[in-house]
């Protein structure tokens, strides 16, 4: 949406001369970084692995198998293991 308002103010200020013919452009290519940024975020890594806290039950996301996530709820980590959640065990950050 940030685009389309952004490069359409940017083509009307074409119409004014000098200050709109330096401005449009470089609103233009304002609003074709917004674009490229968010399509970068589009691709940008996401969770692997959608399932439920092994401490308190609250729904919590893991990244690829292996991972250790942490609950957004309770705050316990856990680690995500053959499309399971699992608790940690205690003093355990390293992945077996």
């Amino acid at each position: 949406m940030a685009f389309v308002v952004i490069f359409s103010v940017g083509v009307f200020l074409l119409v004014i001369p000098v200050i709109g013919w330096l401005l449009g452009p470089a609103l233009m290519l304002i609003a074709g970084l917004i674009v490229m940024a968010h399509v970068g975020g589009i691709f940008s890594r996401k969770p692997a692995y959608a399932g439920h806290c092994p401490y308190c039950g609250a729904p919590a996301e893991a990244g690829d198998p292996g991972s250790i996530g942490e609950c957004g709820a309770c705050k316990n980590r856990f680690v995500h293991r053959d499309s399971q959640l699992l608790k940690l065990a205690e003093g355990n950050t390293q992945i077996a």
